[in-house]
């Protein structure tokens, strides 16, 4: 850990030739901390981490590398005067984000996401406020342009990537083989309702024909009855 604080002040990044970022590299040619970037905000990168084969070290496009820390400054919520010290933040296992103020290490802000870590510092900083807006990924430096390059250097970026990809892609089709398909019904050809009303009109003419006989000799009957 970096703590105490030290007055560290490593070069700043910078862009060399063809636009590359001029930073010490070990021999392996991977980044070597600690540097500090160039924006506004400046954030010195102590550690990059470690890329865990895990999809919950990943959210959208922001890789939370385990071990990663920077330092950086911001008010302190101690200080009545709220006079900017450095906060340390770093990525531990689970993954939990870790933001502790270098005027009191011993009660660090502790969450499972980068925003409610810093969500946590700026309440204590401000307790009256009802709504706090801040960007955890950012002030963890995890936006940085700068940074996020060095992150992709890391070994077993891509396949974190993939792997992502792959279980997403495998829950999809999970989801998709549990539905089961509408049959629809055959096309009707016609030829039952055909034979249907063919069936009926063969009942009908046998009805007539039974009752036409006991409808004469009934006639006759009473016709010759009435003669008499």
């Amino acid at each position: 850990d970096i703590f105490p604080f030290e007055n560290i002040k490593p070069p700043k990044l910078k862009i060399g030739k063809n636009n590359k970022i001029a930073v010490p590299r070990d021999t392996s040619g991977a980044p070597k901390p600690p540097f500090m970037t160039s924006g506004k905000q400046e954030i010195i990168i102590h550690n990059l981490g470690t890329v865990i084969l895990d999809p919950a070290y990943k959210k959208n496009e922001t890789i939370y590398p385990e071990g990663y820390c920077v330092t950086r400054k911001y008010k302190s919520y101690k200080d009545p005067n709220h006079e900017e010290i450095v906060y340390q933040c770093k990525i531990y296992a689970g993954p939990r984000f870790v933001v502790t103020a270098e005027d009191d290490v011993t009660h660090p802000s502790i969450s499972n996401t980068p925003t409610g870590a810093w969500v946590e510092v700026c309440r204590r900083e401000n307790p009256a406020r009802a709504r706090i807006g801040v960007s955890g990924p950012e002030m963890f430096g995890l936006t940085d342009t700068y940074i996020k390059q060095f992150i992709s250097e890391l070994p077993h970026y891509n396949d974190l990537l993939t792997l992502q990809l792959t279980r997403a892609t495998t829950s999809r089709r999970s989801k998709a083989s549990d539905l089961t398909p509408i049959q629809s019904p055959p096309p009707s050809t016609g030829k039952s309702s055909r034979s249907s009303k063919k069936e009926k009109d063969k009942e009908v003419r046998e009805i007539k024909d039974k009752e036409q006989p006991k409808s004469s000799a009934n006639y006759g009957h009473r016709a010759t009855s009435h003669i008499n």
